[in-house]
């Protein structure tokens, strides 16, 4: 039997709507949507997890937290018939924004500043590379910082899935 999945009661999901889809650490992943346009492209609501980029490199292609987010955080928090409803961007399932989709989608600092368990404001990473082999993160005052990031520290994750335009069809509330 498949999860509880909940939704809001617009079926019509738009962007800056958030919805439940999936579960990590025993807890639904609330999504806010970014762009409903042939898919609907989530960024989870908040910071789900800490992790480096990598031991050694910038590349998005050959992170460590790639290959953490399309294994173990994809077969985590998503059932079967959950994963049947995520897309795949390019080559992932999950992925991360890009510095010039978080400007595009999320365009003001305030708008980036994520939480981590609810509780703190905190930087997270984005995919894209920063000068002389550093890593790109938003800070917790949602400035985007693009030099001298080492991408061997502890930063925070924010998933990003493209789910079927029908994933509205999936989507039901709670039963009582």
């Amino acid at each position: 039997m498949g999860r509880k999945l909940y939704l809001l009661e617009s079926m019509n999901l738009e962007r800056g709507d958030t919805f439940e889809f999936g579960v990590w650490n025993n807890k639904p992943i609330e999504w806010q949507v970014l762009a409903n346009r042939g898919g609907i492209l989530c960024i989870s609501k908040y910071c789900l997890a800490e992790s480096i980029f990598d031991p050694k490199s910038n590349k998005w292609e050959t992170s460590e937290l790639r290959q953490w987010l399309n294994s173990d955080f994809y077969n985590k928090a998503f059932d079967s018939e959950e994963k049947s409803f995520i897309l795949s961007n390019k080559e992932d399932k999950v992925t991360l924004l890009s510095f010039e989709e978080a400007y595009e989608f999320l365009p003001t600092n305030s708008k980036r500043i994520a939480t981590y368990k609810g509780r703190f404001k905190i930087s997270w990473w984005l995919r894209s590379r920063g000068v002389n082999n550093s890593a790109v993160r938003v800070f917790p005052d949602g400035y985007i910082h693009i030099y001298d990031l080492s991408v061997d520290v502890m930063g925070s994750v924010r998933p990003v899935i493209y789910l079927k335009k029908d994933v509205e069809n999936f989507l039901e509330p709670e039963e009582v």
